[in-house]
Parts: structure tokens; sequence; C-alpha cells
């Protein structure tokens, strides 16, 4: 989702675990602080470093990722990717009927702009 909708400060920080008995049922908590950075810092990139460097990941770094790291196949993968991108898909609709102001008009579409660009 960082790389979706163009969070730059996306930092570990922003990520937990929990657990109720030890390491073998942890999980991820649901992740927080998560603004799109580009709407304010045009060329902004990702505060973490990946394989790729500094800089909006390429698709095979995620998925190589998804499967060496988390043990995601490559069909999960694209499931939550799909879930992700119907997310934000869902988000621009609900926006542009929301939109009736026109500085709220033009903040919102600088946002959904900044979510065209997919992996």
């Amino acid at each position: 989702m960082n790389h979706l909708l163009r969070n730059g400060d996306g930092h570990l920080k922003n990520y937990g675990v929990i657990y109720e008995n030890d390491f073998k049922d942890a999980r991820l908590t649901p992740i927080y602080d998560v603004i799109t950075t580009t709407i304010y810092i045009k060329n902004d990139i990702p505060a973490l470093k990946f394989s790729d460097g500094k800089l909006w990941w390429k698709e095979k770094t995620y998925k190589t990722f998804a499967l060496k790291s988390c043990e995601i196949s490559n069909k999960e993968y694209d499931e939550i990717i799909q879930t992700c991108t119907n997310a934000i898909l869902k988000t621009k609709i609900e926006i542009d009927e929301y939109i009736c102001k026109d500085d709220i008009k033009k903040f919102l579409q600088k946002l959904k702009d900044c979510w065209s660009e997919r992996i």
C-alpha cells in the first residue's frame, strides 16, 4: 500500500508484530501513519532502502521478497495486489462523489494523480 499510495514516509516504525504465545503465531498489525507524500513532495522516494535501492521498487522485487521472505506464492501476491488496487479504485470513486468545492477538488485530483502509477 505504501507504494500504491506513494507514501515515501513508510518507516519500519509504521509496522508492528503481535503474537499471543510465541513467534509461531506472530502476525503483522495493520499499518498506520500512511499518507501520500508525493502530493506534498513531488519526487519523493521511499524512506526504506530495498534491493533496488531507495526508489519505487519494481514488481519483480516485491514478488521475490513476498516469495522468499514471506512465503507468499505468486497467486497470493496477485490477489493481495488486486485487493489493494480495488481499494484505491473504490476510494477514487468515493472522492469523485465527495468533490463539491474547488479547493477540495484540486487537492483530491492531485491525490488521485499520485495514485495513478502501478507497480
